[in-house]
């Protein structure tokens, strides 16, 4: 498959996943180095469906020069180790920041792997702190500034890491944008007048959540507490190791 926007020497085509985010879009660029951004997961449906993908254009895993990750999530680089063993490709990824985007300007195009999706709102995970630091990045403070930029750049057509071809980024960050704002606000509201600890935030906003959507509640939670902190909307007292969250106002 190959959207009609897409340049002619860049094949899109799509694997399936075990999650509920559902199929990932894989993009091979033909030439020198023959490239491939992102691997896909680890599972049996999707190695399948890539090793077909490329027979289409006429290629082996063997041939592949060069592997670029977007990011380390396991639908979109759990297969890079075993394509790498079988081809000896080059593999590109960011060491320190995790997410990266392509961006040609020429072309007026974006591969923004899961960092702008149409139907998707991109949820970055919670993280420890870095070897050294005492504070955990503070990933949705970076996210929405790296939003932000991207709302400045000329660009005609942003290829996702899933779901469809983007043609307007930036009525599209406005979207987020507006989205993450009413998120804070309804955290806000809903500590009212009360110093709660994450979990508890939590508790009020979601009910009957399985391990891995909590653990997305908790990022969610954690991420828009940071960027309120950052605002000065709120503050954070830690006692015993354990952080309670409060509007600032009522302190």
């Amino acid at each position: 498959m190959t959207y009609p926007t897409t340049p002619s020497y860049l094949y899109t085509f799509s694997v399936p996943t075990p999650f509920p985010v559902g199929p990932v879009n894989l993009y091979l660029a033909e030439g020198e180095p023959l490239t491939l951004l992102d691997a896909g997961p680890r599972y049996d449906p999707a190695r399948k469906a890539l090793t077909e993908a490329l027979a289409e254009r006429g290629y082996r895993v063997a041939d592949l020069q060069r592997l670029i990750l977007t990011h380390a999530h396991p639908d979109h680089c759990g297969l890079a180790a075993e394509l790498v063993r079988e081809s000896g490709a080059e593999v590109m990824a960011h060491a320190e920041t995790d997410l990266i985007c392509l961006y040609q300007p020429q072309r007026r195009l974006l591969l923004s792997g899961d960092h702008l999706l149409r139907d998707i709102s991109s949820n970055p995970l919670v993280e420890p702190p870095a070897p050294g630091q005492t504070e955990r990045p503070r990933r949705l403070v970076e996210y929405m500034a790296q939003l932000r930029r991207v709302a400045e750049m000329d660009i005609a057509l942003t290829l996702p890491g899933h779901g469809p071809p983007i043609t307007d980024h930036r009525a599209l960050i406005r979207e987020r944008l507006a989205f993450h704002e009413k998120r804070a606000r309804h955290i806000l509201e809903t500590m009212g007048d009360e110093a709660l600890t994450t979990h508890e935030i939590v508790s009020q906003l979601f009910s009957g959540l399985d391990p891995i959507n909590h653990f997305l509640a908790i990022s969610e939670v954690i991420g828009h507490l940071q960027w309120l902190e950052v605002e000065g909307r709120v503050t954070r007292r830690e006692q015993g190791g354990v952080a309670r969250w409060r509007g600032k106002t009522r302190y």
